[in-house]
């Protein structure tokens, strides 16, 4: 569920990577949400 959390989904999508295999792939090819808030968090500092 971490995995899913850290790439700004909900816990409920990460509870899809404890379906197995294909849990897991359907977790890394969903697009990462969390990359424009870390970008610009750094943009920043």
């Amino acid at each position: 569920m971490n995995y899913a959390e850290g790439k700004g989904h909900s816990k409920w999508v990460g509870l899809v990577g404890l379906a197995g295999l294909i849990g897991l792939i359907v977790l890394a090819v969903l697009p990462d949400q969390a990359r424009d808030v870390d970008s610009s968090s750094d943009a920043n500092t």
